[in-house]
């Protein structure tokens, strides 16, 4: 068994018009909501949901999501951060690569991304046809999947099950 943590990167700032999509950095909501994303993930940790992986697009917003989910991770995650052109991408077939080829060491991979291709990979992870769990996957959405694969490599459509869905609108509404 593997488990698979998806991502989608958080709230973008589109302000300056001249930045090409690569280029943009998180908005302050996204900001904010990375950091309650990574802490949630924390307080996961004693449901040993930890990553011991975390594998990002190369997107400025990709990455600063990953970097300040890590941060709020403080103790719990010691590894490094691999960015990944691929996952910019986004599309299923690269997003499924790139998670073939991790390393079988990992129990645990966070994947930060974008949509529609986080959207589509958990739906085709845990559907593989027609059924789509995942309708809308918001900015800073965390989806963990159990993955009945012994290796990475093992990944394929409907090997999985979604196991829970975090927003950040589900999260304010448990912590007011």
């Amino acid at each position: 068994m593997r488990t698979l943590l998806v991502l989608r990167h958080a709230k973008s700032d589109r302000n300056d018009p001249r930045l090409p999509d690569h280029d943009r950095p998180l908005a302050p909501r996204g900001e904010a909501d990375a950091l309650r994303m990574g802490a949630a993930l924390a307080a996961l940790a004693a449901l040993a949901v930890m990553p011991d992986c975390i594998i990002t697009s190369t997107a400025v917003r990709a990455r600063d999501t990953a970097h300040r989910v890590a941060a709020a991770l403080a103790d719990n995650y010691h590894g490094r951060i691999d960015e990944r052109d691929a996952v910019y991408a986004a599309d299923v077939p690269a997003l499924l690569a790139v998670l073939r080829a991790c390393d079988d060491a990992h129990e645990t991979v966070l994947l930060v991304g974008h949509n529609p291709g986080s959207e589509d990979l958990i739906n085709v992870l845990v559907g593989g046809g027609e059924m789509h769990p995942v309708a809308c996957l918001p900015t800073a959405a965390l989806a963990c999947l159990s993955l009945d694969v012994a290796r990475w490599a093992a990944i394929d459509s409907a090997s999985g099950s979604l196991v829970w869905l975090l927003t950040p609108r589900i999260l304010a509404s448990l912590t007011r």
